[in-house]
């Protein structure tokens, strides 16, 4: 599994680094103290802490460590980085992990769309290439925006309404999309799906023999000041800093050699403490004069060494979480363990007893986001292709035109995925027309095995050739 592979690399550079970190946000100084540098206690830094790639030599530094939030007080040092406007701070990794909550920022989305020419060769479109058209907009979460471009033989328009989700990269889309390029059929589009940015997807595809469109569409998650989010939080790695990722994936249960079940999912230290703790003083009375539930801090917690036996998937010492899911009604044997590694945000357990484990795979998916919005590939073959995503349980359309010739195909399906997975129910809607004159036309609804094609319209008439229709639809992870 991807995030496996991440916890290993990231387990030996710990190995390397000891047990505190330098971590770099994108942030002002304004997330800390409405004061600014007229906060008591902040002063200018002739030099800096230590040796970092965090500061070069010409920028302007501030030791913040007095306003820093009594959470992350452990911290071994605060610096303001003005010159490049990010806070840097060393120090344990539950305290870096409560730094985060102070050190939100606002973000939307950058949506691309991109139109490829397709010639008589109608193979995979290749992404390397220069797009023959595009645009991009910036917009709000949740709200609506609309671009567009023209040339002297092309045309693209864009309408779009993102919802982004920063903490899990999520970002679910909207799309009206309408294409011209020249010597190829005119195109609109009307479907939604769902990308982890930064990232992209084959949204559509329409080559009616001769020539077509290829529509890809990309998705970024920014700061306000263009700052892709994935750089919002940089780590220190030796002498450089790179972006920390986080693996948000899901994960199975994985059956360990010599008995027993591990399961582990991703969850924010902010989640992870409202689950397991009750949100500490998060949830109290905001009017009550005494704190009555205090908030737990991950720096608080007893620390523990994970058993030898889940060595190949975690390590090391980590937040001790037995005694906290005891308390929540699962049951733990002796030899089962429970933890929480703030360093890559994943809960995992392991027991003996597969009944415990089925409790916190309920609880992850109660609470962790399992069970996103599924988006689906459909394509066609016959009479050229066509190529359309679609949500399951939505309806998306496309329609493709040539003024030249007066042909038309109008393409509507949505596409509903069975509970095993095993089945693709799909409804669907197609004609093709010459003038007013309808060549061909289907309307059905059937059942499709994922990633097969089906033959569902074969047909000849007097002075025709015989034609067929082919159709697949898949199911996408999403990346």
């Amino acid at each position: 599994m991807k995030w496996i592979a991440s916890f290993l690399a990231f387990s030996l550079a710990l190995a390397v680094a000891g047990a505190s970190e330098i971590i770099g946000w994108k942030a002002p100084i304004a997330n800390l103290t409405s004061e600014g540098l007229e906060a008591p206690g902040i002063v200018r830094l002739e030099k800096p802490p230590e040796k970092s790639p965090f500061f070069g030599a010409a920028d302007v530094l501030w030791d913040i460590r007095s306003v820093l939030p009594k959470e992350a007080a452990a911290a071994q040092w605060a610096v303001w980085n003005a010159s490049t406007g990010r806070i840097v701070v060393k120090g344990a990794w539950g305290t870096i992990r409560e730094m985060e909550d102070f050190l939100e920022m606002p973000t939307q989305c950058r949506i691309s769309v991109d139109a490829f020419l397709i010639g008589e060769d109608d193979s995979p479109p290749d992404f390397t290439k220069a797009p023959d058209a595009t645009t991009s907009v910036v917009a709000y979460n949740g709200r609506k925006a609309s671009v567009s471009e023209a040339g002297e033989n092309s045309a693209i328009t864009l309408m779009v309404e993102p919802v982004s989700e920063p903490e899990t990269g999520l970002v679910d889309l909207r799309l009206l999309i309408s294409a011209s390029l020249p010597g190829a059929p005119d195109l609109e589009i009307s479907t939604a799906v769902s990308i982890h940015g930064p990232g992209d997807l084959w949204v559509a595809r329409d080559f009616d023999g001769k020539s077509g469109t290829d529509i890809r569409v990309t998705a970024a998650i920014e700061l306000p000041d263009g700052t892709p989010y994935g750089e919002m939080m940089l780590r220190q790695e030796g002498d450089a800093v790179v972006p920390f990722r986080v693996d948000r994936s899901g994960a199975k249960r994985i059956a360990i050699e010599g008995g027993g079940w591990l399961a582990s999912a991703w969850m924010d230290n902010k989640l992870a403490r409202e689950i397991l703790f009750g949100g500490g003083s998060d949830g109290d009375d905001p009017f009550a004069e005494t704190e009555t539930k205090p908030k737990v801090l991950f720096d608080d917690l007893p620390t523990a060494l994970t058993p030898d036996k889940l060595g190949p998937y975690f390590g090391g010492e980590v937040s001790d979480l037995r005694e906290a899911l005891r308390n929540i009604g699962i049951i733990l044997g002796k030899s089962d363990f429970a933890g929480y590694d703030p360093r890559i945000q994943r809960v995992f357990m392991f027991s003996e007893n597969e009944d415990e484990i089925d409790k916190l795979e309920a609880l992850f998916s109660a609470f962790c986001g399992i069970g996103m919005p599924r988006t689906i590939a459909f394509s066609s073959r016959g009479s050229g292709e066509m190529r359309l995503l679609a949500r399951s349980g939505q309806k998306a359309t496309l329609k493709s035109s040539r003024a030249d010739t007066k042909q038309t195909r109008d393409l509507e399906i949505e596409p509903t995925i069975g509970q095993t997975h095993t089945l693709l129910d799909l409804r669907i809607f197609y004609e093709e027309k010459h003038g007013e004159k309808l060549m061909r036309g289907l309307n059905s609804s059937l059942s499709l095995v994922p990633g097969e094609f089906l033959e569902i319209l074969k047909s000849k008439v007097p002075g025709g050739d015989e034609s067929k229709l082919e159709i697949k639809a898949e199911i996408l992870e999403l990346q």
